[in-house]
Formats: C-alpha cells, sequence, structure tokens
C-alpha cells in the first residue's frame, strides 16, 4: 500500500510533460512589430506618398492581424508559410482590405479602406517592436 504517494509526482511529471509536447498547440505570444516605409493615398484627387511608421500585431493563436488603429483582419495563410496573408471578411466596408508580411524578410504590403480619404496602401519593412514604458 505505500506505493501511491511515491507514483503521484511521477504521474503529474508525466502529464505535465504530455500537455507541453502537444504539437501544433504552441500558444505564443502576438507578435508586435513596427514597419517602416511608404503609405500612400489614393483617391479622386490622385495619389500621394509620405514616409511612414505602421504597428502590426500578429496573434497566430487568435487568428488575426492588428493593422495600426485602422482594425483586424482573418489570417488566411497556413501556419507554416513563408508569409502572412490577411483579408478582411466579406463585406466589410472600411478598414484593413488585404495584406501580407514574409516571415522572413518583414517585407509587408497592407491596404486599407476609408469612407473619406480613399485608399491607403503601405509598403515598408518589418521588424519586432520592443515596448518603449
Amino acid at each position: 500500500g505505500g506505493g501511491w504517494p511515491m507514483q503521484r509526482p511521477t504521474a503529474i511529471a508525466l502529464i505535465v510533460a504530455a500537455l507541453m509536447i502537444r504539437p501544433g498547440v504552441v500558444q505564443a505570444e502576438p507578435a508586435r512589430l513596427a514597419c517602416e516605409g511608404k503609405m500612400r493615398v489614393q483617391n479622386a484627387n490622385g495619389e500621394t506618398a509620405e514616409n511612414y511608421v505602421l504597428s502590426l500585431v500578429i496573434d497566430q493563436a487568435a487568428g488575426t492581424v492588428t493593422v495600426g488603429s485602422y482594425g483586424t483582419a482573418p489570417i488566411l495563410s497556413q501556419p507554416d508559410s513563408d508569409a502572412v496573408v490577411f483579408m478582411a471578411q466579406p463585406g466589410s466596408v472600411a478598414g484593413v482590405s488585404t495584406g501580407s508580411i514574409n516571415r522572413f524578410t518583414g517585407v509587408a504590403s497592407v491596404h486599407i479602406i476609408t469612407l473619406t480619404d480613399g485608399l491607403y496602401k503601405f509598403y515598408g519593412r518589418c521588424k519586432p517592436a520592443q515596448r518603449l514604458f
């Protein structure tokens, strides 16, 4: 009868190990990126471009990309693909339209539809963002 107390730590360790190594269930923190590039605005007056810094938050667990204050769009690409591709939900009128970011080079392209200013097109390169404070 005295074997159970000695077996309990081993059983708990095995359960913990099994929970930790389940494939495909890695819940990483969202990746926060700072992207520097050009924001082009295309509307009835033509197209203008200016230097711009855009923040992206890639949340693999939620399956979404948040583009600055412009909104969130679902990820369409497979988790192991070289690029994260995202697109607005069908029926969306304004906000993030489409986008992609290469996981290795950081090259990003994002299109944003606004109700007042026309189409915003961002092209740039992203790097991991550090929290400033």
